[in-house]
């Protein structure tokens, strides 16, 4: 993504990318409960692409207003919170899928990707 798109997340701007693209996880999250209707490489193809916009343009977010010293400290604690989602999400969307199915694990997921769409949307770095 960054090669072939890193010139047009910089023109469009690193924080819309990222609330673009968290705004398009929320909905492929949500449309994800139909599977069995919209397909799944449809909803692959859209997931990868917002996967691809918001990371590295959230990234960029991230150490926007830190200084060169701050840099390592601020990309540790992204890369922390980043694994974390990534270990205990699956673990704990994997219990919910046993008792109650996959359906109510993709609105939990939406609702999780929609309360970081508003506080990203409603944080001051988020509206700079």
């Amino acid at each position: 993504m960054r090669v072939a798109f890193g010139s047009f997340m910089d023109r469009f701007g690193r924080r819309r990318a990222s609330v673009a693209s968290l705004a398009l996880y929320v909905g492929v999250a949500l449309l994800a409960r139909e599977i069995p209707r919209t397909g799944l490489a449809p909803l692959g193809a859209a997931l990868g692409l917002a996967h691809g916009v918001f990371y590295p343009a959230f990234n960029a977010v991230a150490i926007e207003g830190c200084g060169p010293r701050e840099r390592g400290k601020v990309m540790s604690l992204y890369q922390a919170a980043f694994q974390a989602g990534g270990t205990v999400g699956p673990l704990a969307l994997g219990l919910l899928a046993e008792r109650a199915g996959y359906p109510p694990v993709f609105t939990v997921a939406a609702a999780c990707l929609a309360l970081a769409l508003v506080v990203l949307v409603l944080s001051p770095e988020g509206r700079r």
